[in-house]
């Protein structure tokens, strides 16, 4: 009888015990249980109104990340635009000459062209032999080619036939290569690999862009002191360089998508940008909203699988979560998300880049915490320890930038980075340490130190040029920054 007694307790308990989860379960989805948005099944007119707005809004946040994409490009376009022709090469040569550009080296000097094909028809770009490396990308980061060490052309020179996509051949053109281009608005860019002035400055006028049967001329023009902003503009100013944009460009039919997402907010080819005061609200919160994501697609990358080393450090691969320079994968997919935290932070997609050239091209690695994954912060101090042997035949780089602008940081010496072309103190092992921080250690050498801004955050890129086999192999590792005392 007790057996019994006991038997029937015990089920009852296992009973009682079960249901508590599904009742847990029940009253959990009765409280997130929806709204009625409709009755006799259509919406209701509140229903359809919130809808609208919703998909506005979101719509309105899918084209800031894209936004992203082709402002960063955009952006250098009109302060060129501001100083030369579409047609003319601006050159950027001295540190301060790019100190609002975004994420630029410390040593090599820049020059850009940005033609509009819808203006110009086939191109020709004539580029020089010698040490240049540089690239061809259009208004959305796609890339179209390179040139120069990494090009077709190997540092020999040669010229270049630039088409848009949907273009015939012309008879006659006399070009060695043949680039053809998905938009209209396009770049050409390219960097001079030496330290000679003279020798740069004969390289730089030596390129010339023009129209295929006119004279081959084309101005060189230096930035010099004007002042501008090198990144994406922010709030209601980003939404008008959007519109700017649209109007001057057609684009390609698998992105022309995003125009819908753009009509809702008052953004439409043809059209003035004249949002109402609701859709400037959308905008705003898209903007705000956009510009976190950007931010934790850049820094966080919880979906891109991009650390270079395979140890728990911190150094990852800086394109992101591309695999190539089209940002198409393997699988016909695009790499949107990847492609937006390359250009939250970068300008310019080259297919010498993504590849594995040893003794040529440049490798860069970012590197956004310390060495127990918290951020860099400029109230800290850190340090740096670069082993022996730097695999880069021909120098190496270490630049600070600001997280909030991409750009150099603006620190109380205006020195945002060091390199293997500066003077720095090496340890008797062949190492270097580099000291980060608001306030110079005792016994820090100031050659190899870098100020930072309190309560701003930073993150770094260290550049090889022309890596060598160590660097891709691996056998030479670069550490995690450390945060000292």
């Amino acid at each position: 009888m007790r057996l019994l007694l006991y038997i029937y307790f015990l089920f009852n308990f296992i009973f009682l015990t079960s249901c508590e989860p599904e009742k847990k379960q029940k009253k959990e989805e009765e409280e997130i249980k929806d709204p009625e948005y409709s009755v006799i099944g259509y919406p209701t007119k509140e229903t359809v109104e919130d809808m609208f707005e919703e998909m506005a809004y979101h719509g309105a946040t899918q084209a800031y990340l894209w936004g992203t994409v082709v402002l960063v490009n955009d952006t250098w376009r009109q302060v060129n635009l501001s100083v030369a022709g579409p047609l003319d090469f601006v050159t950027y040569n001295t540190l301060e000459e790019k100190y609002n550009t975004i994420t630029s080296n410390l040593n090599t000097p820049y020059m850009l062209a940005f033609p509009n094909l819808s203006e110009t028809g086939p191109l020709i770009l004539e580029v020089p032999a010698g040490p240049t490396g540089g690239l061809l990308n259009d208004i959305e980061s796609r890339n179209i080619g390179d040139i120069g060490l990494t090009g077709p052309d190997q540092g020999e020179g040669g010229k270049y036939l630039i088409l848009h996509e949907s273009w015939e051949v012309p008879e006659n053109h006399n070009a060695d290569f043949i680039y053809r281009a998905k938009t209209n608005l396009i770049w050409v860019g390219t960097r001079i690999l030496t330290s000679d002035d003279e020798e740069v400055q004969k390289l730089q006028k030596a390129h010339k862009i023009y129209p295929l049967g006119q004279k081959p001329e084309t101005n060189v023009v230096s930035i010099g002191n004007k002042v501008f902003q090198g990144w994406q503009p922010e709030g209601l100013a980003f939404w008008e360089a959007i519109h700017r944009v649209v109007q001057e460009e057609d684009f390609p039919p698998e992105d022309r998508y995003i125009l819908q997402f753009l009509e809702r907010v008052g953004i439409e080819k043809g059209k003035e940008f004249k949002p109402s005061i609701q859709q400037k609200k959308i905008l705003r919160k898209a903007a705000s909203h956009g510009k976190a994501m950007a931010e934790s697609l850049s820094n966080g990358r919880r979906f891109l699988i991009t650390p270079y080393y395979n140890d728990g450090t911190k150094w990852t691969v800086h394109y992101g979560g591309l695999t190539n320079a089209n940002h198409v994968n393997v699988n016909g997919m695009k790499e949107f998300d990847g492609l937006v935290s390359y250009c939250w932070e970068a300008f310019s997609v080259s297919e010498g880049m993504m590849q594995d050239l040893i003794g040529a091209g440049s490798k860069y690695l970012a590197t956004y915490e310390d060495q127990h994954g918290d951020w860099l912060n400029g109230s800290f101090t850190y340090e740096l320890d670069i082993p022996a042997n730097v695999p880069a035949e021909k120098f190496w780089s270490f630049i600070v930038y600001s997280q909030a602008t991409r750009t150099f940081i603006e620190n109380k010496d205006r020195k945002p980075g060091l390199s293997s072309k500066g003077n720095l103190y090496q340890n008797i092992d062949g190492s270097f340490t580099i000291t980060m921080g608001p306030k110079r250690p005792k016994g820090v050498p100031k050659t190899n130190f870098l100020y930072t801004n309190p309560n701003e955050g930073w993150f770094a890129y260290f550049r090889c040029y022309d890596p060598k086999k160590a660097y891709y192999d691996k056998t030479w590792r670069l550490p995690d920054i450390k945060r000292i005392k």
